[in-house]
């Protein structure tokens, strides 16, 4: 019955939504709505509770992020939700979701004309009213698209020498409060300082009785760094995809990945153009 079920794409690049081969004719916000329930489904938490003006400001908050980054030119449909987040309670209530949850439901049933299908699709609202919603479907059924990566975490990467000042390298992360660097090393291939790697080097050390870190290199440092603590990408690597490689890492009792590079030819050897990190994640747009 399973493998009958036709799988659920939905592109966040484009704004479109597929169930098996059937297009679902959404419009911007109701596309947006939809991808976000497609995300809760994602995350382990299909449902979404709306009761309170809190849930309603969190839900407005995370419809903006995911709209400005499908349609970055739509900014006059925004305005609504921002005022709302702004403080603005009057302008966004809980009967314009459940008008758009409706219009949503409504586009399923016509075009896949199967109602016990178009159930499966469909946002269903909770017992307790039409204040909780979720998507009722399996992970495995869902194919999302995500933006790539880039420009999106397109950042000024600053790139150390292997042979200079270790006292340098750790100054600057100090003053930037980074966990990471990235260094260049003698072959040209990009690897990564970290507080772990550091932290292993001066117990291996530690016998030698005080260290004067002036007298070392980052290089010297770079001996105690693991290789798969960082992973390399192209530009046009999607979003989706860089979430999973730290999803994964965790999931398979894997060492920590702490970075992913993006590098204009996908390789360690490439010019860094970026950087991904664990901490991005924290950030809910980016889900």
């Amino acid at each position: 019955m399973l493998n009958r079920i036709p799988k659920l794409h939905v592109d966040a690049r484009k704004g479109i939504v597929t169930i098996g081969r059937q297009r679902i004719p959404l419009r911007p916000m109701e596309f947006v709505y939809y991808r976000y329930f497609v995300e809760q489904v994602l995350m382990g938490k299909p449902e979404v509770d709306l009761r309170t003006n809190e849930d309603l400001h969190s839900f407005a908050t995370h419809i903006l992020d995911l709209h400005r980054e499908t349609y970055p030119r739509s900014d006059g449909i925004r305005i609504e939700l921002e005022r709302f987040i702004m403080g603005r309670k009057e302008s966004f209530r809980i009967g314009q979701v459940r008008t758009t949850i409706s219009k949503i439901n409504k586009k399923i049933n016509d075009e896949l004309l199967d109602p016990c299908l178009g159930k499966m699709f469909r946002i269903n609202a909770g017992q307790r009213g039409e204040v909780k919603y979720a998507l009722n479907m399996q992970k495995d059924h869902i194919a999302l698209f995500t933006p790539a990566v880039y420009p999106m975490f397109k950042r000024n990467v600053i790139c150390f020498a292997e042979k200079e000042s270790l006292v340098e390298a750790l100054k600057y992360m100090r003053n930037n409060k980074y966990s990471q660097v990235i260094v260049r090393d003698r072959n040209h291939r990009l690897r990564l300082l970290t507080n772990e790697g550091l932290a292993v080097w001066l117990a291996k050390n530690a016998q030698k009785g005080r260290l004067d870190l002036k007298d070392y290199d980052i290089g010297d440092v770079l001996e105690s760094e693991r290789s798969d603590a960082v992973a390399f990408c192209k530009p046009t690597y999607l979003l989706g995809d860089a979430r999973n490689e730290f999803h994964l890492s965790l999931m398979k009792n894997c060492p920590l990945l702490f970075a992913i590079i993006i590098t204009d030819t996908g390789l360690k050897s490439g010019k860094p153009l970026g950087i991904i990190t664990p901490w991005d994640f924290l950030d809910q747009k980016y889900w």
